[in-house]
């Protein structure tokens, strides 16, 4: 798939920022691996990593009932666990990542029929980062490329020159791709900042991504909202962050001609003061006031050629003769 040579890229990189190198070690039972890992540990060209697990098999050989995996070989340190049902994941499962400060909560996801169905990634509040949701789900190789692209937007925020929220933007546009990749009819997914606050909103149908909705924030109040469809500009909201009442919105025709602006009330969602509307020539179309929400005064209506062509005198939304 197109999106593996992107992550085995970021592997490198990754690798390379922590000086380890990308040798796997595999043993058949504990003995040997901690003989091996012995062997190993005093060598300076090697970074030992190793993944203990405990579980059982039905007799079929598959996994079946609880199982969780370790990266020591104490199992001190949990990395991931949940439920197998005849070799299928199901229900819930919890992924964490253990440094100096201790273990955390890193995602939960919830499976069916080996399918995830949904993905929830957390900061180190335990606030949420990513979130992922589809009716349909993913296969496992989707599911752990997108785990794995999230950590190592983690490893690389530091040391790159862009924000840490930048990086992950990029990680996050690489993971879409990865869900678009693998042929979903349907899917959602929503990403917040370093901030806590919601950042982007994605909304896939049919393997298309049909809308995108992009948030930027002045402190803690939104400052600006863009809606994508179909990956093209539909509207803009510009907040009026003095009082915090209204906002200015602009939508667009396809061709990024302007299609209508004017004020929206922020807590009632209502249309407020003057709003224009505009042909897909960018030509004026309409003017006119809202007032609570209805039209107010006289309004004026242009033909494509800029003649006027009607005027409509309203009181509270109703046509006054």
């Amino acid at each position: 798939m197109k999106y593996y040579p992107i992550l085995l890229l970021l592997l490198a990189i990754l690798h390379g920022i922590d000086a380890q190198t990308d040798t796997v070690i595999l043993a058949e039972n504990r003995e040997q691996l901690v003989q091996m890992v012995r062997d190993l540990e005093d060598d300076p060209r090697y970074a030992v990593s190793v993944t203990v697990f405990t579980g059982e098999v039905n007799p079929a050989g598959d996994p079946d009932g609880r199982w969780i995996y370790y990266e020591d070989l104490d199992k001190k340190l949990k990395i991931y666990e949940g439920e197998y049902v005849d070799g299928l994941k199901e229900g819930v499962w919890l992924r964490y990542t253990n440094n100096y400060w201790g273990s955390k909560l890193s995602a939960q996801e919830n499976w069916r029929n080996d399918k995830l169905l949904e993905y929830a990634s957390f900061y180190d509040t335990h606030k949420p980062s990513i979130h992922f949701k589809s009716k349909y789900g993913v296969d496992e190789e989707a599911a752990l490329a997108m785990y794995v692209l999230e950590q190592i937007g983690h490893g690389l925020m530091y040391y790159l020159p862009q924000s840490p929220d930048e990086i992950r933007v990029q990680i996050l546009d690489i993971i879409v791709s990865i869900l678009l990749d693998a042929g979903l009819p349907q899917a959602e997914i929503a990403f917040w900042n370093h901030e806590e606050q919601l950042s982007r909103e994605y909304l896939i149908e049919n393997n298309e991504l049909v809308q995108q909705i992009h948030y930027q924030y002045s402190f803690s109040k939104i400052e600006q909202k863009q809606v994508f469809i179909n990956k093209l500009l539909h509207s803009t909201e510009v907040y009026d962050l003095q009082y915090y009442e209204k906002r200015y919105v602009r939508t667009y025709y396809p061709n990024g001609e302007v299609m209508e602006e004017g004020d929206l009330l922020i807590e009632e969602d209502r249309k407020t003061g003057l709003w224009k509307g505009y042909y897909e020539n960018g030509k004026k179309k309409y003017s006119g006031v809202y007032r609570q929400g209805e039209k107010h005064g006289v309004w004026k209506h242009w033909t494509e050629n800029g003649d006027v062509v009607e005027k409509i005198q309203y009181k509270n939304g109703m046509v006054v003769d």
